[in-house]
């Protein structure tokens, strides 16, 4: 499934009155998409093929209103999108916590290494000018 025809599907499922059949217009529907997607995207056939697909029920079209009902197999899909996104951000969260957790231990680690070589040098510099 397509990104516009998944963000369609969103927008029925979110807005449908408890799985009932809903009348959206097509200016609407296209409202509901990202700027970017949203030029010259027709909406009749991507909620032809959500309808085909058995995600909706199309009850009417008449070019610039649809009445659709969500279907249960649209509702789970619309569901399992959701955690899947909700999924992603907590697992790019913790890669990031782990990416800083890394980091740090390599900053210190690079810091003692710095801080015994000065050392050391500071040790032979002093042990050189002592004689």
């Amino acid at each position: 499934m397509d990104k516009t025809s998944l963000t369609i599907l969103e927008y029925i499922v979110s807005n449908a009155r408890e799985g009932q059949a809903t009348v959206f217009g097509t200016e609407e529907l296209v409202s509901a998409l990202p700027e970017e997607s949203a030029e010259g995207v027709s909406v009749i056939p991507v909620v032809k093929e959500l309808a085909l697909n058995n995600l909706i029920r199309l009850k009417y079209s008449d070019g610039k209103n649809v009445c659709v009902e969500p279907l249960e197999k649209g509702i789970l899909i619309v569901e399992k999108e959701q955690k899947r996104g909700l999924s992603a951000a907590i697992e790019d969260r913790s890669r990031s916590i782990k990416g800083i957790v890394t980091l740090s231990l390599l900053c210190g680690f690079a810091g003692g290494l710095a801080a015994v070589l000065i050392a050391v040098a500071v040790y032979f510099v002093v042990r050189a000018f002592a004689l």
